[in-house]
């Protein structure tokens, strides 16, 4: 009997302007080929610019299901946009709401 498929983990992005867009994505490079699966529940556009992700490497998802079929081929990003502009290295309080419903909405 094969065992049941591992649900994917869920990873929030974290404060946009700090290290979690290059984390994810250095985590996804060491992990793509033999798991766990995971997806990224934050802004896909702040991960794209800030994470150093290649043309190809974010894909964005509509429900976490297909994080598993998705995660070999490209990192899944459950798409929960931010209202303004990050910059790398400078923390805003308007990203807080978002930061906050991202870790909610992953619990």
């Amino acid at each position: 009997m094969r065992p049941a498929p591992q649900a994917p983990l869920v990873v929030s992005l974290g404060d946009p302007a700090g290290i979690g867009p290059e984390i994810v994505v250095k985590a996804w490079r060491a992990l793509r080929r033999q798991g766990p699966a995971f997806f990224v529940l934050g802004d896909i556009d702040a991960l794209a610019a800030l994470g150093g992700a290649a043309a190809g490497e974010l894909r964005e998802i509509a429900d976490p299901a297909e994080a598993g079929v998705v995660f070999p081929e490209a990192l899944p990003v459950l798409h929960h946009p931010l209202d303004c502009c990050v910059v790398a290295g400078r923390p805003c309080p308007d990203h807080a709401g978002p930061v906050v419903d991202w870790i909610e909405t992953a619990v």
